[in-house]
């Protein structure tokens, strides 16, 4: 996500997040209630009628997780079997009774014995900043991730589903491995709140709150009407998965009669600023495959030093007039405007800006990339040297803007 924009929204929550202050002194108070009742001392001697939920008591461990806490953290939609022991029945055996997850024991208080066990280990590993050690623990990823951020709220954010977690990470364009389990999804939204200049003063409760009131929930599909399912921001590959080609592509003359020809060629044109207001992120993600593919490019060419030199410019500065700075085989600077579309290979039809033009007009090693098929694995690279100075029978140039100034007194 650009900063310009993170900075709007922050400002924009700033006075939702001055109001949600009395309520997280209420939520702490509520906390440190639960830390008296459980602590680690408390835990040893916990009988498992003290931590079951479906006992008919709310000062149950689980009882007070799930539910006096929810404010901390919602760890409700998934089944009781996701805190290891539960007392109650099934939809398919009404008999009412403990229930255990088998890789905990093969009777209730096996299995609650080992579950405390996991509770205490996942503890001690917190206090040690152990990852590794917290991710092999055999709790249920929501019931770890809830516990964590009870105990442990300055370091462990409170963000429990997987599909919320990817959703966030996509919104404030973090990269990540579809491999990553909760524990490193959170641990990498945490990162980006404490480099965060504004953010890092902010209290994981507030974090969340922001991510939910500036971005919403991921919406399931079920939900989603037909009319708006074009509308949604694409979920894209992990990055490092993508292989995107160079394809050539001639340029040739375009009809000046709107012939049976021509209007073949219209039907398949792109409109790259309507997709771009629809899915601004089509163009982001544009300029990531490219810087991508340029320094893999170098790289296979013996240039790794040159590819490490290769910069993203419109993440910084979005006045430049191009998006990537790179490096031709000889080794002369290479000024890279992208523009992006999910449609396969066609005829182009975008925008660019005066400043843009400019610069296309006087860069002395310009270049149009156009990437289609943008939101795949194998998105397709057409590159355009200069093209700008092509003769106006293969190139149409529309004027459709102009800035007014008008003084006023």
């Amino acid at each position: 996500m650009e900063i310009e924009e993170l900075r709007i929204k922050q400002a924009e929550f700033e006075v939702a997040r001055q109001e949600f202050k009395a309520e997280i002194t209420r939520l702490e108070s509520e906390r440190k209630k639960f830390l008296s009742l459980f602590s680690e001392t408390e835990l040893k001697n916990l009988k498992v009628e003290d931590f079951v939920i479906g006992k008919n008591s709310e000062d149950t461990f689980c009882y007070w997780l799930e539910n006096r806490l929810k404010g901390l953290g919602n760890i409700h939609g998934a089944t009781a079997l996701k805190f290891g022991i539960y007392y109650g029945k099934t939809k398919s055996d009404p008999t009412i009774k403990y229930r255990f997850t088998s890789r905990f024991g093969k009777n209730e208080n096996e299995a609650f014995q080992k579950v405390k066990s996991a509770i205490f280990s996942l503890l001690h590993s917190a206090k040690n900043n152990n990852l590794d050690e917290i991710k092999e623990n055999l709790l249920s990823p929501m019931f770890k991730g809830k516990i964590l951020s009870t105990y442990f709220p300055d370091r462990f954010l409170n963000i429990f589903a997987k599909e919320h977690l990817d959703y966030f990470l996509d919104k404030l364009d973090i990269s990540y491995s579809d491999s990553l389990d909760e524990i490193e999804k959170r641990d990498l939204l945490m990162q980006f709140k404490i480099k965060d200049v504004v953010m890092k003063s902010w209290s994981v409760y507030e974090f969340s709150k922001f991510l939910y009131e500036k971005f919403g929930r991921p919406a399931r599909e079920e939900e989603i009407p037909e009319e708006l399912k074009e509308y949604m921001v694409l979920k894209y590959p992990f990055l490092n998965k993508v292989k995107a080609d160079f394809v050539d592509l001639t340029i040739v003359e375009i009809p000046e009669k709107q012939g049976k020809d021509t209007k073949s060629i219209l039907s398949k044109k792109i409109d790259f600023e309507k997709e771009n207001k629809v899915n601004k992120k089509i163009g982001e993600r544009g300029e990531l495959v490219v810087f991508k593919k340029e320094k893999e490019y170098l790289e296979s060419i013996g240039k790794k030093e040159l590819s490490m030199l290769v910069q993203h410019i419109s993440r910084d500065d979005d006045s430049a007039g191009y998006d990537i700075l790179s490096f031709d085989e000889s080794e002369n600077k290479k000024y890279i405007e992208v523009k992006s579309t999910k449609q396969k290979v066609a005829n182009a039809n975008f925008l660019i800006s005066s400043n843009e033009y400019n610069k296309a007009k006087n860069l002395p090693n310009y270049y149009v990339y156009i990437v289609f098929e943008t939101n795949t694995t194998n998105p397709k690279i057409c590159k355009l040297k200069k093209p700008f100075e092509l003769p106006p029978t293969k190139i149409k140039v529309t004027p459709i803007s102009y800035r007014v100034l008008i003084n006023l007194k």
